[in-house]
């Protein structure tokens, strides 16, 4: 290892990081010495988180994309590998709660919005970053899930909790197909999390 630096000469891609977890992720690999990017949908945020990464000494990357969409997914790591010359650690962060409602109640547009941000998303980004992983040699990939779904239910939040399930078994699924590839997948379930 290198010390305080245990992520040095490492390439980290982290979607969802303009803000909450996706930025204290940030920040916290940047710290540990690893070059950190940080991909999501609006880019004045991602440059913030960015400034705060340089801030550390570390090397940061802003990314607009929007991973629930193919070629944003597909770019999106292509950008990474090409400016910061690989692709190590992938931590699918980004996510959205959904407006609140019964199951009954729930409309198309809600529905359909909350799984393609929290799990198409997700799959989509794991493809490109599985890909190249593939190429490497290996990596790991963390995709991060909630303690609404897999582990509990909330009323008023079942499309988001119903996302984040299908997460966790995307990730034991995929892990158990690519372990032998030297990529290792794995899930954590935050619960509550301050934020703006």
């Amino acid at each position: 290892m290198n010390g305080d630096k245990p992520f040095r000469d490492k390439v980290v891609l982290i979607t969802g990081g303009g803000s909450g977890i996706g930025r204290s992720t940030a920040l916290a690999f940047a710290r540990a010495g690893a070059a950190v990017a940080v991909a999501g949908r609006r880019p004045r945020p991602l440059e913030e988180t960015v400034r705060l990464i340089q801030e550390t000494g570390a090397v940061g990357l802003a990314v607009p994309a929007d991973i629930t969409r193919r070629e944003d997914a597909a770019r999106m790591v292509d950008t990474v590998v090409g400016v910061l010359g690989g692709l190590h650690i992938a931590v699918n962060n980004a996510g959205i709660l959904g407006r609140p409602g019964l199951v009954g109640e729930v409309d198309d547009s809600n529905w359909a919005e909350v799984m393609a941000v929290n799990l198409t998303g997700t799959w989509l980004a794991m493809q490109y970053q599985i890909a190249h992983m593939m190429q490497q040699g290996g990596g790991a990939i963390i995709n991060v899930a909630s303690s609404v779904g897999p582990h509990m239910a909330v009323p008023g939040l079942g499309p988001y909790g119903a996302a984040k399930a299908a997460v966790v078994t995307l990730t034991k699924t995929a892990a158990k197909e690519y372990a032998r590839h030297g990529i290792r997948i794995n899930a954590v379930s935050p619960g509550p999390v301050a934020r703006p």
